[in-house]
């Protein structure tokens, strides 16, 4: 004999959007009975509850993007229909999902959206992007124009300086990441745009081992505190040693730091560039892949970086001004320097050592010393 069931209460358990398999467990039948009674209605499939959440569907439509699928909603369809079903169920839409994604609703849209002319001119900005792509940066042959970091600060100003350029909105991805074994996490920032990526690439190249400063760098004086703010706040970080404080930037491309180096001298910043030794190597000669550091010290040199250039993360800023602080300013030093000036401008008048240290009450020793260093 054929099971009467009350199809209202699998109505009622529909529209608390309990799936096919929980129906059928409440009312003790097979799901196929409640599958027929659904097509009967013309009533869609509820997404299976225990298995997405809000968290869960923007992930894997984040995942998705990047391996380069389309997003669109015909094509999910094709590709994974039940996401589809989930991004209705928990967001009311397609596009709201993507929003909630931070990803744009139309990616061909967004990809062929035109740089604006404004953003073709030499501003601080763009000259902070290229030193940034210098850098830690990336550009890659999917039109993508981004940064790619574990520190969230430096994303955020990242995607604030990119947006302040392009006008094209940023997209801003995290999560975790393996690398060699261990776990990161990861941020990563930017522009997905043909006619900024042409416009970057036309004649430049931003390899690791290949990238160079930018002509319209080294031609437009306004584009050399930006390129350097950029290129320092990715490789670079402020030291402080017992005598001494500086500010150091690293590299694999020797030939590009020589470039950064020529761009300090203009700035009035005088820096060197030599081989650096990895931790893990014994001498020079063997480490598998030599980098080479670029560094000033000096608080004169420090302070024209910081007038001139200086960093545009706030961390890195602070770290600066506490450095600048922590010169010391007591009175030997000042009564050093006013000593040196007395007894070379005595021996530029044709004072002799004696008649020198009668006149300032010092030492011959002393006078000499000072005579044989500064002349």
């Amino acid at each position: 004999m054929k099971p009467i069931y009350n199809y209202t209460v699998f109505q009622q358990l529909y529209d608390k959007g309990l799936n096919d398999y929980k129906i059928a467990k409440h009312v003790r039948c097979s799901p196929t009975t409640v599958c027929h009674w659904r097509h009967k209605n013309g009533l869609r499939p509820n997404p299976i509850t225990t298995k997405w959440s809000t968290d869960k569907i923007t992930a894997k439509l984040e995942k998705y993007f990047m391996d380069g699928i389309k997003i669109t909603r015909d094509n999910m369809i094709k590709v994974n229909c039940t996401l589809t079903r989930a991004a209705d169920k928990y967001f009311g839409s397609w596009n709201k999902a993507l929003m909630a994604a931070n990803l744009p609703i139309n990616r061909i849209v967004q990809m062929n959206k035109a740089l604006v002319e404004e953003a073709k001119h030499p501003s601080f900005e763009l000259a902070y992007v290229l030193g940034v792509l210098c850098g830690d940066g990336y550009i890659n042959s999917q039109y993508v124009i981004g940064l790619h970091t574990t520190d969230e600060e430096f994303a955020t100003v990242f995607h604030r300086m990119i947006y302040a350029w392009s006008k094209i909105r940023p997209f801003w991805r995290e999560g975790w990441q393996e690398i060699r074994g261990k776990m990161y996490y990861y941020y990563n920032v930017g522009i997905q745009a043909k006619s900024a990526h042409k416009f970057l690439t036309r004649t430049e190249q931003y390899g690791c081992y290949t990238w160079a400063v930018p002509k319209i760098v080294t031609n437009e004086p306004i584009m050399l505190g930006g390129f350097l703010s950029g290129w320092f706040d990715s490789e670079g970080n402020v030291y402080k040693y017992k005598f001494h404080r500086k500010i150091r930037g690293f590299s694999v491309n020797f030939s590009g730091l020589k470039q950064i180096q020529e761009l300090l001298t203009k700035s009035g910043i005088k820096a060197n560039v030599y081989r650096f030794m990895k931790c893990n190597s014994k001498s020079f000669t063997d480490s598998p892949k030599p980098y080479f550091c670029i560094e000033f010290q000096g608080k004169v040199h420090l302070t024209r970086f910081k007038e001139q250039i200086g960093f545009q993360r706030p961390s890195m800023r602070q770290k600066l001004e506490k450095l600048l602080q922590s010169y010391s300013t007591n009175d030997n030093v000042i009564r050093n320097s006013m000593r040196k000036d007395a007894i070379v401008k005595l021996r530029k008048l044709g004072y002799g050592y004696r008649k020198i240290a009668k006149e300032l009450s010092i030492r011959r020793e002393t006078v000499r010393y000072y005579v044989k260093k500064y002349g």
